[in-house]
């Protein structure tokens, strides 16, 4: 549901509320909405919902090359979409004025605001996304959709992001010799990703020229705020990012406050998200749950069709190469040293075969923003090639 546009009349009332220590909402000064994590029937998709504030997050994961400056790393990328008709403000400033620059400003608020608090933090161990150290490695992009923008938009993105990054799944990879074998649904179980912690944001809203600060200001409290004030902060007590936003000093002490009621918030949502991970897997078993998808240049299909894997075929693709290893030991490369050699990337199909995928590289966004995928795109691939037998 849609908000309806803030009156001055509830601007003043909403202000003379706070100074009296008084919500519009019935909430206290510290306390926080109500929030409700509903993950999709596809790995990575969730909706989180803080109060009326509704916000969709989808993953991605991709095939790409790495940087040279880290070729051991994988990549862990933000996107945010706050469009002019998550609100109705927000459309009425956009239908007056013809621009949405403030909602493009938000958005990439939002997005550093993200890429300081889970990239930059570490939540994420993005050397476990290396396949191959030079050669390629997973890229995760998260997609994050503002549905209903009823304020604090930059909490929900967060705990949306990092449900979705908790929820999403990779298909396993297996190195022999020079070749890598991305495995499907069928034939190993997908990997999670290794995060470290759980970075929260908790934001305030400063007013009364910073003598008063509020946790996790509506529509109506935005309207009046003087500036915010965001603290990321995990359930070991650490601060994994800081950011004050306009606004008269707030004291020391009212940041300390701030600090350890952030805290108090942030183990009650990493609670609360741990336990919907945990009621959504023993609702939907793996067969349950809609596979990744693997997109090439011309088609993307279910990998329950195209990426079937048969455990006696991969078997015997083992046993050949530990025979051709055998017989010519000494003209193969050093293992120490196979990032400098040509790799090969194969991709089971349901006929029990490897397709070959020569190159790989960054994708253009999917037609299919709801449906996390696993994408390889060969340039100039010509056909299929033969199958291993």
């Amino acid at each position: 549901m849609r908000d309806e546009p803030v009156s001055l009349l509830e601007k003043n009332f909403a202000l003379e509320a706070l100074q009296a220590d008084i919500r519009v909402d019935g909430r206290k000064l510290d306390e926080a909405r109500l929030v409700n994590f509903e993950f999709g029937s596809q790995y990575g998709t969730v909706t989180v919902r803080l109060g009326k504030t509704k916000v969709f997050s989808s993953v991605t994961v991709e095939v790409v090359e790495p940087t040279t400056d880290r070729p051991a790393e994988g990549f862990v990328t933000f996107s945010v979409d706050l469009s002019p008709m998550a609100s109705e403000s927000l459309m009425l400033e956009y239908l007056s004025s013809g621009r949405t620059s403030s909602t493009l400003e938000e958005a990439a608020e939002i997005v550093r605001f993200l890429q300081q608090t889970i990239r930059e933090s570490h939540a994420i161990d993005t050397e476990t996304l290396c396949i191959v150290a030079g050669v390629q490695v997973w890229a995760i992009r998260v997609d994050i959709h503002v549905i209903d923008h009823c304020g604090n938009a930059l909490d929900a993105c967060c705990m949306a992001a990092l449900a979705s990054l908790l929820h999403v799944r990779r298909p396993d990879v297996t190195i022999v010799g020079n070749d890598v074998f991305i495995h499907g649904l069928e034939e190993r179980e997908p990997v999670p990703l290794t995060v470290h912690h759980l970075p929260i944001s908790v934001s305030f809203g400063i007013f009364l020229d910073g003598d008063l600060i509020a946790m996790d200001p509506n529509l109506q409290e935005e309207s009046v705020m003087e500036g915010t004030l965001s603290i990321a902060v995990n359930a070991h007590k650490e601060i994994c990012a800081f950011r004050k936003a306009g606004g008269a000093p707030v004291e020391t002490s009212l940041i300390f406050k701030s600090a350890s009621n952030a805290y108090l918030r942030a183990t009650e949502v990493t609670v609360q998200l741990e336990k919907a991970l945990k009621d959504t897997y023993n609702r939907n078993t793996i067969a349950s749950v809609k596979p990744l998808q693997v997109e090439t240049t011309k088609k993307a299909f279910p990998l329950n069709e195209q990426v079937q894997g048969v455990t006696a075929v991969w078997k015997h693709v083992v046993e050949q190469h530990a025979l051709e290893n055998e017989e010519k030991r000494e003209d193969q490369p050093n293992m120490t040293s196979i990032s400098n050699t040509e790799m090969k990337v194969f991709i089971s199909d349901s006929e029990g075969s490897y397709e070959k995928v020569d190159e790989l590289s960054a994708s253009t966004d999917s037609d299919d923003e709801t449906a996390p995928a696993v994408i390889a795109r060969p340039r100039g691939g010509k056909g299929r090639p033969k199958n291993k037998k």
